[in-house]
């Protein structure tokens, strides 16, 4: 009984950890079919390699950029797009509408994103 129950319990941390892999995988393939948007930190060039969230909380309109390594910045976009502030932290954000693109930048990053009207 002992080795029915050893076997059992192998053959349920297999398939945990097979469907662990799937799920890591499934998001790894939902991350890399992402849009992606321009962004740098600093004095870096400004690259296609960002991704954007948007939501609707309680605060607002809420704008989740996150980089490649795993660094993010959440912003708080206005109903018509036309202001955008921090949703947490407190470095102030810039935002400059240029035709159907906004630049921001917030503290040491800096992100170009299609305006949302």
């Amino acid at each position: 009984m002992r080795t029915s129950s050893a076997a059992l319990l192998l053959a349920l941390a297999a398939c945990a950890e097979s469907q662990q892999e799937e799920s890591r995988a499934a998001e790894q393939r939902a991350v890399e079919a992402a849009p992606k948007f321009f962004c740098a930190q600093g004095e870096a060039e400004l690259l296609a390699e960002c991704t954007a969230e948007r939501a609707r909380t309680a605060q607002g309109r809420v704008t989740t950029i996150r980089h490649p390594d795993g660094h993010f910045r959440r912003l708080l976009v206005s109903d018509d797009g036309t202001q955008v502030t921090a949703a947490d932290g407190a470095d102030p954000v810039s935002a400059t509408r240029t035709g159907d693109q906004i630049e921001i930048v917030v503290g040491n990053d800096r992100y170009r994103l299609p305006t949302t009207r």
